[in-house]
Formats: structure tokens, C-alpha cells, sequence
């Protein structure tokens, strides 16, 4: 995996994106030593998405199945909107 500081993540931004775009591998950013963002292929992201996706279906299967949930309707007007 590859580790940049931020200043030099920003002197050749354009390189940085060809690396993780060709090569595949991920580029983490760092400021003052610390590791603080990640740039990834959007292959990654996809999957992440895919798998943040069924972490909140398996949640809401499991809160349907505990009871106590309030119709979406409800919610809204609680919230002072309307379904539009």
C-alpha cells in the first residue's frame, strides 16, 4: 500500500490517481505521520458501498423482527414534512 505525506500527495495529485487507478493498489494520505484519508479504486468503493448496503438491511431485518418500528408515514409527520 502506498503512504504520502500530504504535501506530496498534492505536488503530483494527477500521479497518484494514475498509480491507484492502473495499478489497483491503494494509496493512503498522510498529515503530520498520521494515516488520514485513503484514496482507493472505485472498485473498493463499490464494494464498500455493496457492503455498508447489506450491514443496513441485515439492521432493519433485525429491528422488524425485534418490533416496536413506527410506519414511514408517522415519521414524517413527526418530523413536520409530508410525503412529497
Amino acid at each position: 500500500m502506498l503512504r504520502k505525506s500530504a504535501t506530496d500527495a498534492r505536488s503530483d495529485i494527477s500521479a497518484l490517481v494514475d498509480t491507484v487507478h492502473f495499478t489497483k493498489e491503494r494509496a493512503i494520505i498522510q498529515k503530520r505521520g498520521k494515516d488520514v484519508v485513503a484514496i482507493v479504486p472505485m472498485e473498493d468503493l463499490r464494494a464498500l458501498e455493496r457492503l455498508e448496503t447489506l450491514i443496513d438491511i441485515r439492521d432493519a431485518e433485525a429491528a422488524l423482527k425485534k418490533g416496536g418500528g413506527r410506519p414511514f408515514l408517522e415519521v414524517l409527520e413527526e418530523m413536520g414534512r409530508d410525503e412529497d
